[in-house]
């Protein structure tokens, strides 16, 4: 398995919060990343990231390869004002999985 941890933190609690986190693995062209698996997806108030922080994780079945974590959230913030929140890609870290097994 593959498993991958986004660290989320909310200094005041919003009014609604969704927060959805994938994995992508590099194409073959060694350029462009393409989404693998499913969409973990967060939104009940008891998911709202508190002000400590939280870890939300998602895993997928091993694949050699180059993979990276994306996440991205939205909602309403506790002054009523939407908000959308993307992690940058120059922030990305990337993994390499030579192989899988024991």
């Amino acid at each position: 398995m593959i498993e991958a941890k986004v660290w989320a933190v909310c200094d005041v609690p919003p009014r609604k919060h969704t927060l959805r986190v994938w994995l992508e693995k590099e194409a073959s062209d060694g350029r462009t990343f393409y989404q693998v698996g499913r969409t973990e997806t967060w939104q009940s108030m008891a998911d709202i990231p508190p002000a400590t922080g939280r870890d939300y994780t998602i895993q997928i079945l091993c694949a050699p390869g180059i993979w990276r974590l994306r996440a991205a959230a939205e909602g309403i913030s506790a002054d009523g004002e939407p908000f959308s929140f993307s992690l940058p890609v120059s922030e990305l870290h990337l993994s390499v999985i030579p192989k899988c097994g024991l």
